[in-house]
């Protein structure tokens, strides 16, 4: 008997994922790899427009 794994079609560990979502937050992943391997500069342009339009988050 073979083992099969379902492909839910996200970008990490569906408890990762899902336990982000289920706690209502969001996860980026870039598009592309950037130009270093740890740093996207698109996606931490997402990150932080994401950070602005939520209704908790204030800029001082």
């Amino acid at each position: 008997m073979g083992h099969t794994i379902e492909d839910f079609e996200l970008s990490d560990n569906l408890m990762i994922e899902g336990g982000i979502r289920e706690s209502g937050g969001q996860l980026f992943v870039a598009e592309q790899p950037g130009e270093h391997p740890f740093f996207s500069a698109e996606l931490f342009h997402r990150c932080v427009q994401a950070l602005t339009c939520h209704d908790h988050f204030r800029l001082s």
